[in-house]
């Protein structure tokens, strides 16, 4: 029920948020002592929740000020609120949404995403709160606040439950990876860009021709037989792929398809691939892709479907490792049929 909807990915996400925290105030103390506790406060320093609102229509431009996505009242202050998924960090913004702490008193303004930006700028803003070793929180700070305490198959468990989808969806999943910092699935983490250039190695031995190793990418673009021969595929790492049924809500390796010219045949060619648990081929299509740089991918080219390959780690606890060596026979599965089409 919290799953992206038509309109802003983060409008709808901030008032599933607003919606969640109002109805069980329970989770809501518990994500301001959490903003407390990240932020070297005491945890109740904030006081008690009041009320969550959802704020988040900008003025017009130019205006001296805009609205943050939230606005939380407590006992003790107000916090607004400014969510991020996957967009850039805009230090304009925040420093209009600053502006109205200086005209409430109590009140303060923290900034949340998906992405690792680095912008000390934003400590210096009015009323801002950052925790103690970064210049703003992450989604992956908050996730296990949102675990449901209630009677299994309740009202109650299955709404939480519909959230945690949606979380993960999102990409706010916290999977570490040994000897790096952040979450696989947090675009810009030294975590992910980590995981993809260990991809690229394993990619290039099976055969693949990839484009040049560049530490910060968001993918790897890959021809099976040679540049830029279609078809192309950019894989990357997802925490789900519920968006394509309930069924495939686990972590892939998740490698979409593109290519120019003609679609139809490479659509029917394609379609032949013997899928199984191990490795699917899932056809669909859309109007207009971004691929994962935030670049318009669809202008003049196709976009066909998706290789899902499931995600297997090895080790425990802070030494957790992608245990490459199941993706390698399913990664040569599909550069063999690629080559054979």
């Amino acid at each position: 029920m919290f799953l992206k909807q038509a309109g802003c990915a983060e409008d709808f996400f901030s008032l599933s948020l607003a919606y969640i925290l109002n109805l069980f105030p329970a989770i809501a103390k518990r994500f301001i002592q959490r903003v407390a506790t990240l932020s070297g406060r005491n945890q109740e320093y904030f006081g008690d929740f009041i009320q969550c609102e959802f704020i988040g229509q900008e003025y017009i431009e130019n205006h001296s000020l805009s609205r943050p996505d939230l606005m939380i009242t407590t006992s003790h202050c107000t916090l607004y609120f400014e969510n991020k998924l996957d967009a850039p960090l805009r230090l304009e913004q925040m420093k209009r949404h600053a502006m109205l702490t200086k005209q409430k008193k109590k009140s303060y303004l923290l900034f949340v995403s998906n992405i690792q930006h680095e912008c000390s700028e934003l400590k210096m803003l009015s009323g801002y709160i950052f925790p103690e070793h970064s210049d703003h929180f992450l989604w992956q700070d908050f996730t296990s606040i949102f675990s449901s305490i209630s009677r299994k198959n309740s009202l109650a468990d299955r709404i939480l439950s519909d959230f945690h989808i949606a979380m993960r969806a999102n990409g706010m999943i916290g999977r570490t990876i040994a000897g790096v910092s952040g979450s696989l699935y947090t675009p810009g983490s030294e975590a992910m860009h980590f995981a993809l250039l260990q991809l690229w190695d394993v990619m290039h031995d099976l055969g693949f021709k990839l484009t040049k190793k560049i530490a910060r990418k968001h993918t790897i673009r890959a021809y099976p037989v040679k540049h830029l021969q279609y078809p192309l595929l950019n894989p990357r790492f997802t925490p789900t792929a519920i968006g394509l049924g309930e069924q495939y809500d686990r972590e892939y390796l998740e490698i979409n398809v593109y290519s120019k010219g003609a679609a139809q045949p490479l659509d029917e060619r394609i379609q032949k691939f013997e899928s199984d648990a191990r490795c699917e081929y899932v056809q669909f299509f859309i109007d207009d892709a971004m691929n994962n740089d935030g670049e318009n991918i669809t202008d003049g080219f196709n976009y066909h479907g998706v290789f899902l390959i499931p995600l297997y780690f090895k080790g425990k606890g802070k030494n957790i490792d992608i245990d490459f060596s199941a993706l390698r026979p399913q990664l040569k599965r599909v550069l063999d049929f690629c080559n054979n089409m």
